[in-house]
């Protein structure tokens, strides 16, 4: 039950990191998917400040 709870707990910061980082860049993002977004661009990594979650480009 521990690992279920911690699970939703990150998944909750990580929704959080990526609401906050949309909201403050509109038009940026095109499509929110369940795990991050896509974006029309190369998102800048200085431009994506959070202290643990990393952005990771994926093709």
């Amino acid at each position: 039950m521990r690992r279920k709870l911690l699970a939703h707990m990150l998944q909750g910061l990580e929704s959080r990191a990526v609401y906050d980082f949309v909201t403050a860049h509109l038009g940026l993002v095109c499509a929110l998917e369940h795990d991050g977004f896509v974006s029309y661009c190369l998102i800048d990594e200085g431009d994506w400040q959070h202290p643990f979650l990393k952005i990771v480009l994926k093709h």
